[in-house]
């Protein structure tokens, strides 16, 4: 980056990177259309890919990093010279936030700024979009720092699961405020595990032995393509980022079909990020709350110690399930704010394309791959169904004045 946009402070830079070729400055997909909006976005999703960011987290910087634009743009568009650079005032609040959690891409974002913007970085303006994004990322990180190293305290049945018997992940995450103002006990009180002794249970636990073993002769091929299609694990976007490629990639489309204004696309992705980090918080706070343990755990219980998972099981209890509660929030803010009578096709890096109906029918595939997987119950899919579409009708309702129709 040049002199005029040099962010202050983080000077360091570790030299490992320094010389890579970052790979989002080459990146041509549609993510990285000509706008600040998804030039922003594209940033943080990759840098997410990169770093093999825990989903959580992955919705504590995107929803960061989009406030810190959102406001920039809001309260200092107006003092600069024209549109373009109001938008720049975007992306430099947005990426500021970007190298606070990340100072090891300090270097590639400075060059990715001189290249995409041209507002002068010793305007007012700039000065003060940047203060601004380091205030608010100061207040997202000290939230951070309250739970990141918490330690687990065991209760429940769940228990480390194999291959790697790993720690639980982020159990005090569930613990930090949402964005909407309501707690997770008021977004989930409609909700509660099965009983894990009694028959309904048994056979949610008989299911997935039947249809998520490595080796189950039961699901079909196409079961097993989608249950590696929604993965999503270490070195992608991740579930929730994936939901929000999948938003970018809808909100470009409704563009072309009609005229939204900078200020209504970045509103709508802030309540994209703002909801996908709820659904986290709250997902999360469901997990340690009732410590339900996994199928491999369960099965392995009966006896039946050969049953292996197709997907590998990520070190935190089952209820609920996180793609099922990240899809559903997505799915019901697309379907709702953006409605689209045609089908819609969605992508996942080295898997052939997936069309459906609607984004309400690929949020449901997303939950099912997750019982083809071998990793939940149904009952961590359908509550989290419910509970992701509170989040976004309380969204809706609080932002557009309306109810949610589908």
């Amino acid at each position: 980056m040049n002199q005029r946009l040099k962010i202050p402070a983080l000077q360091k830079i570790l030299s490992s990177f320094a010389l890579i070729t970052f790979a989002l400055f080459s990146v041509s997909n549609s993510i990285l259309a000509n706008t600040a909006l998804y030039k922003a976005y594209g940033l943080g999703l990759e840098i997410i890919k990169n770093d093999k960011v825990a989903p959580p987290l992955a919705t504590v910087y995107l929803k960061t990093a989009s406030e810190a634009g959102f406001t920039a743009y809001t309260k200092y568009s107006h003092s600069v010279a024209n549109q373009d650079e109001a938008e720049d005032l975007y992306l430099i609040a947005f990426s500021k936030v970007l190298v606070e959690f990340f100072p090891h891409y300090q270097v590639h974002l400075e060059k990715f700024l001189a290249q995409n913007t041209t507002v002068s970085g010793y305007s007012p303006a700039v000065l003060n979009s940047l203060n601004l994004a380091f205030q608010i990322f100061k207040k997202s990180k000290s939230q951070l720092d309250q739970i990141i190293f918490a330690e687990h305290k065991p209760s429940g049945t769940w228990i480390p699961t194999p291959p790697q018997f790993l720690k639980p992940l982020l159990p005090a995450f569930g613990t930090l405020p949402t964005e909407i103002g309501y707690s997770p006990e008021a977004l989930t009180f409609e909700v509660t595990p099965l009983n894990l002794g009694n028959e309904p249970f048994f056979n949610q636990r008989e299911e997935v032995r039947m249809l998520g073993d490595k080796n189950s002769p039961y699901r079909t091929p196409d079961q097993t393509e989608l249950a590696f299609f929604w993965a999503q694990g270490p070195g992608s976007y991740t579930p929730p980022g994936a939901w929000t490629y999948y938003a970018i990639n809808a909100l470009k489309k409704t563009q072309d079909k009609r005229m939204m204004t900078f200020g209504e696309q970045i509103k709508f992705m802030r309540i994209v990020s703002n909801a996908l980090y709820d659904a986290a918080v709250v997902c999360w706070f469901l997990k340690y709350k009732h410590n339900v343990m996994r199928p491999v755990t369960a099965i392995h219980q009966t006896g039946d110690t050969a049953f292996m998972p197709l997907i590998t099981t990520p070190p935190f209890p089952a209820y609920t399930s996180g793609h099922s509660s990240f899809s559903m929030t997505a799915a019901t803010l697309l379907q709702n704010l953006l409605p689209n009578s045609a089908p819609v096709t969605l992508s996942s890096h080295g898997y052939s394309d997936r069309t459906f109906k609607n984004y309400i029918v690929a949020a449901e595939e997303a939950g099912m791959s997750r019982i083809y997987g071998g990793i939940h119950y149904m009952m961590d899919n359908l509550d989290g169904f419910l509970v992701g579409r509170k989040i976004a009708c309380h969204y809706i309702l609080k932002n557009y004045a309306k109810a949610c129709q589908k």
